[in-house]
């Protein structure tokens, strides 16, 4: 296990010496964006690494990644330096031991474009939200201080079952699913709520699965696209 970033860049500069490759982790809008990068070299406490031109993309707004390789019990956390999306390279820094492995990244957990209208249905109750994060497992809402007559602190205990009703804007009519509550935040004035999702029929099943297959899609092409707008802009400046 790294205790430390100087354990971290010890075991860098061995993958980069044995030629191993590694895979840098991030998301972009909730897709996960995990593709194969190679070490050019160690200079001091920063290292050089070739990467995807789609990383790079996230690196540049992230500003930030982790890395895993098999040499490396864990995930590595490393803060972008500098990021040259032109010629596909980045200079890390700040490595630190992180959580995250490439199974968890692996999850597709997606942000709409839209506002997407949804009702929270506890006793009895019905309240008005909208998604903030949709996976096939789970979801993010985003409940309004104007639609909540009660504290949520005391009726959104955890583990609390939850029927929802979602108008996913692929679909003529809402659909209902249930779900349980993982935690609840009162954050800026907007209460969100995390939700495992438990039950759905196969018809809400099929919705959720287009909806989420769709937007991975778009977002794919606006990766795509904030590639092109970086290389552009990059292109107009001085080149060391």
């Amino acid at each position: 296990m790294i205790e430390m970033p100087g354990e971290a860049l010890d075991r860098l500069k061995q993958i980069a010496q044995s030629l191993e490759s590694l895979v840098l982790l991030n998301e972009y809008k909730g897709v996960p964006v995990t593709y194969g990068a190679s070490i050019r070299r160690v200079e001091g406490p920063a290292a050089i690494f070739k990467v995807h031109k789609y990383q790079a993309v996230c690196l540049t707004v992230e500003g930030k990644t982790k890395i895993q390789c098999r040499p490396l019990a864990l995930a590595v956390a490393a803060r972008a330096a500098t990021v040259d999306v032109i010629t596909g390279t980045a200079t890390l820094t700040d490595f630190r031991p992180a959580i995250y492995t490439i199974e968890r990244k692996q999850a597709v957990r997606i942000k709409p474009n839209l506002p997407v209208a949804l009702e929270v249905l506890p006793d009895k109750r019905i309240v008005a939200g909208r998604l903030e994060s949709l996976s096939q497992s789970g979801m993010g809402i985003y409940l309004p201080p104007a639609e909540i007559a009660f504290d949520p602190q005391a009726v959104f205990q955890s583990g609390m079952a939850l029927n929802l009703r979602v108008q996913l804007p692929t679909e003529e009519a809402p659909i209902e699913v249930t779900g349980t509550v993982a935690r609840g935040l009162q954050q800026e004035g907007v209460y969100t709520l995390a939700i495992n999702l438990v039950m759905a029929d196969a018809e809400a099943q099929r919705a959720l699965s287009d909806y989420i297959a769709q937007r991975r899609a778009a977002i794919a092409q606006e990766l795509q696209t904030a590639y092109e707008q970086l290389c552009a802009a990059q292109s107009k400046q001085p080149r060391r």
